[in-house]
């Protein structure tokens, strides 16, 4: 079985592909989530076995949808030390296979590499792509590509990139590499699909959006594909990650989506024991955003214990009533008015 190791740790991930070497699987490992993606668009995995939180802006969720789009029978263990509701819905809602919580023993993970199934999930988004060689012939294709191409006078059989695009091939895909191409595929009926590829020495990834489709462009798995910059009206402009302690699950997860989609790594928490776990694991948060009402929580004491984490670090006030009277009196001087939007983040954040 071929597995792609996940994990920002180096000596952990060196144990753990080392073990599984051990057990006859061919393991590649990498530490962090775009060199992740960009290792298995070539490298195919039947299993990723992914850590949550990496040290980038892409986590191991975000990985396997993107790498899902290419290997749709890829199946997905996700690692995290910090298990929580929001975490389990977001996994199950991407199909991962199984989610296991650090620490665990090689033997309990050498078994669930072992006992993946050979399934194929439904799309996640229907995106066609195709890989192909050096020479400009199709190596591989998911279903919807086909579907696609079986709308050409070629059909669905045609093997080589040249046959379907013309012989200016080369020229043709380097400009997509830079940007969106525009072409008339030969078909029946009149036809316009947007090309964009990703090229490397040994071939590359081609792909197709007819122009129904092409709402898709901005898609955000597609720039976590392309290793394109975000899409997104307003794009994350610090390096700082973010942590939202919020009670609303509804909410966390809308704002998380939000931040992820415009590039930030956003991290979400509703309990004090959660909020103080992630602080304390992962250093680069060092921006806040604190719900006024927390069932169960004294914030006071809460906001102390941010504060000896992170004595330089930004914290935000939010509240769907009024609240910066009593953020202020907390020593909370940022403050946003349920709901926001990530603009209005970022002009806080960017005041004195």
């Amino acid at each position: 079985m071929k597995v792609l190791v996940v994990d920002d740790e180096p000596i952990f991930q060196e144990y753990l592909a080392r073990s599984l070497r051990s057990e006859g699987h061919e393991v590649e490992a990498v530490g962090s989530g775009r060199a992740a993606i960009d290792h298995g668009l070539r490298f195919h995995p039947d299993v990723l076995v992914a850590d949550w939180m990496l040290k980038d802006h892409i986590h191991g969720i975000h990985v396997a949808e993107t790498l899902r789009l290419v290997q749709p029978c890829m199946q997905t263990i996700l690692m995290t030390g910090f298990p929580s509701h929001d975490l389990r819905a977001e996994a199950e809602r991407v199909g991962v296979y199984r989610f296991v919580e650090k620490p665990f023993t090689l033997k309990h993970m050498s078994e669930l590499v072992r006992s993946t199934p050979h399934v194929t999930h439904p799309p996640l988004a229907e995106i066609c792509l195709l890989e192909f060689n050096r020479t400009g012939e199709i190596v591989r294709g998911n279903s919807c590509a086909w579907q696609l191409l079986a709308r050409t006078e070629h059909g669905s059989e045609v093997t080589s990139l040249a046959t379907l695009l013309g012989p200016t091939l080369p020229t043709l895909l380097e400009e997509a590499q830079r940007g969106w191409v525009q072409v008339s595929p030969p078909t029946a009926t009149p036809q316009t699909w947007w090309l964009r590829s990703r090229l490397w020495d040994e071939g590359g990834l081609l792909v197709l959006l007819p122009d129904e489709d092409a709402w898709q462009k901005r898609n955000p798995l597609l720039r976590l594909l392309l290793d394109l910059p975000t899409t997104s009206l307003h794009p994350w402009p610090f390096a700082d990650q973010v942590l939202l302690i919020e009670a609303d699950s509804l909410i966390r997860r809308a704002h998380v989506r939000q931040l992820s989609e415009a590039g930030c790594a956003c991290y979400a928490a509703h309990t004090e024991e959660l909020t103080l776990k992630l602080l304390r694991r992962c250093p680069s948060i060092s921006i806040l955003v604190v719900e006024y009402d927390l069932p169960g929580i004294d914030l006071a004491h809460l906001l102390k214990q941010i504060r000896e984490l992170r004595p330089e670090g930004k914290i935000v006030g939010n509240s769907s009533r009024p609240a910066r009277a009593g953020f202020a009196r907390l020593g909370v001087t940022r403050f946003l008015q349920k709901p926001w939007a990530i603009q209005d983040l970022i002009q806080v954040l960017s005041e004195p």
